[in-house]
């Protein structure tokens, strides 16, 4: 029973904004503070099917004193990040065995700060609980399993990432009810992956052979102020490590090019270890492992078409934000969200965030030379500036210095264009998704065609489209050209967008069907490249 006055926050309450871009998903590992949701966070969790439905927690479950474990696969619109630190545990890791309490802060919390540190103004956290030992002496089979509570589909479990089911949705799955989500972040993923510092490791001790004595002598306790403790350091990867990180990279790529072309995987290239070849080159060693592949002859791969959906950053970064954390950094992944984020709010989702300034970081891990970041593993092959995000000084500050996802289409290179892509297949599934449940006739083709020529109006007049015209800037196409009689008659619709970006890219197809079970996907894709 509560007794004397209570005081909450007043937090304002959450919209669900579709269009907007600049959304970002934190998805990794925390702990619930002993606090109440907010009253705006249960009314957009009650109205958006993720509480008091079938299959998913009640109100009385996450209002339970003290709370239970109800918000692990829940998510929670934040829109501050005095907000995250009323509903989540900052400090979530454990140290050492001797400070049982949680007392390091942990990776999703560092990445959410930097994300509003750096314009970012609102985000969406899938939390997990945080096991006490996920920093402290945890085994790789240990963090292998965590892993899988992020991406499920890495364990088998294709249920949990499937759209048919929503009460079995877990980890990235989320995203399939997540519509305005625009950027998906796992910052613990590098963590995941890497190698546990040797002294971090649990080691048995030999059992003894014999019994043994030694000649006594005096001992005197050391004093605490006399002992130091190593820092605990940051796990790194090597060849093994990397083909772990990949494969997790490559399933949430393919798991968004199969289900969300509309959202970018933001994700931290890990720290290699000390001296291996990913520390001098790290081009190479990206294409070594097929992190980033070749383009085959007459068409591109399928790996390819998930790059367009990857966009890497390097390196890690310092700043006041990090301190507590293993060697004082943290990915960036989460800074270069808040960056796409601020981007998008000023200038448009179509807006390059290259060369955009960062906000209150003051060290870079590594320092990569200029020779790194510009060298080509083979000559006709991208250097590494131009197939990774790269974050790092610029006179006088620093700065965003690329702004690239992996693929090797020259088409979709530039993640601006992606985004401006983006912008369309979300406008192409909120047509059809308008006319779901009209007839496939010519009034209906007329209103989708409306519906997105509005969308490429806007688009022209705020620069993202080139043409002396909006004619030339675009073209819309819902009619008879588009669909067969057999579509027609089967309640299936077509729509064609042909647009020119702002970009050395001659013209962007995109087509949409929607079925007559109300499924809505995009049926191809094509770009045409300016010689």
């Amino acid at each position: 029973m509560l007794r004397g006055l209570q005081f909450e926050p007043w937090v304002a309450p959450v919209q669900h904004w579709r269009n907007r871009m600049d959304i970002a998903c934190f998805l990794g590992f925390t702990r619930r503070r002993a606090n109440r949701l907010p009253s705006s966070v249960m009314q957009w969790l009650r109205q958006e099917g993720w509480i008091d439905a079938p299959g998913q927690p009640t109100t009385e479950e996450l209002e339970l004193d003290p709370p239970s474990d109800g918000l692990d696969h829940l998510p929670i619109p934040i829109e501050d990040w005095p907000m995250f630190e009323h509903i989540f545990d900052v400090r979530s890791g454990q140290v050492s065995d001797d400070v049982p309490q949680p007392r390091q802060p942990g990776y999703l919390a560092a990445a959410v700060r930097s994300f509003f540190a750096q314009g970012g103004r609102h985000c969406v956290v899938i939390p997990i609980e945080h096991p006490a030992d996920l920093y402290l002496r945890s085994t790789a089979e240990r963090r292998l399993e965590a892993l899988h509570q992020l991406l499920p589909e890495l364990a088998g479990d294709v249920v949990a990432v499937e759209p048919v089911d929503r009460s079995q949705w877990r980890g990235i799955g989320l995203l399939h009810g997540l519509d305005n989500v625009a950027m998906l972040c796992i910052p613990d993923l590098p963590w995941l992956v890497g190698r546990v510092p040797e002294w971090l490791t649990p080691i048995e001790p030999p059992p003894l052979e014999r019994a043994e004595f030694f000649e006594c002598a005096d001992y005197l306790e050391p004093r605490p102020e006399q002992v130091r403790r190593p820092p605990i350091t940051i796990n790194r990867c090597d060849d093994d490590e990397y083909a772990v990180w990949r494969d997790a990279v490559h399933s949430v790529s393919g798991f968004l090019a199969r289900h969300r072309r509309d959202v970018q995987f933001v994700a931290a290239l890990p720290l290699p270890t000390l001296g291996s070849r990913a520390n001098r080159d790290p081009i190479g060693a990206l294409l070594e492992w097929e992190v980033i592949g070749e383009v085959a002859p007459g068409g591109p791969q399928d790996d390819d078409d998930r790059g367009r959906f990857l966009q890497l950053v390097y390196p890690w970064i310092g700043w006041n934000g990090s301190q507590g954390l293993p060697e004082g950094l943290e990915p960036g992944d989460g800074v270069l969200a808040g960056v796409i984020a601020r981007g998008t709010l000023l200038a448009g989702a179509f807006r390059s965030v290259g060369g955009r300034q960062l906000y209150e970081i003051n060290r870079f891990e590594p320092k990569l030379s200029r020779a790194q970041q510009q060298r080509r593993p083979v000559a006709d092959e991208a250097p590494l500036i131009e197939r990774v995000s790269l974050i790092g000084p610029a006179p006088n500050r620093f700065e965003v210095l690329s702004d690239v996802t992996t693929t090797t289409s020259p088409a979709f290179q530039l993640a601006n264009i992606q985004r401006l892509h983006a912008v369309w297949i979300r406008a192409l599934e909120q047509a059809g998704e308008l006319f779901v449940f009209e007839s496939s006739n010519e009034q209906t083709w007329s209103d989708v065609r409306r519906q997105l020529e509005g969308v490429g109006l806007a688009l022209y007049r705020n620069g993202a489209l080139r043409g002396d015209n909006p004619t030339q800037a675009f073209n819309v196409r819902c009619d008879r050209s588009t669909m067969s009689q057999r579509d027609i008659d089967g309640g299936r619709l077509i729509a064609e967008v042909s647009y020119r970006p702002v970009a050395p890219l001659e013209l962007i197809r995109v087509s949409l069907a929607l079925s007559e079970n109300r499924e809505v996907t995009v049926v191809s894709e094509s770009a045409e490249v300016l010689p």
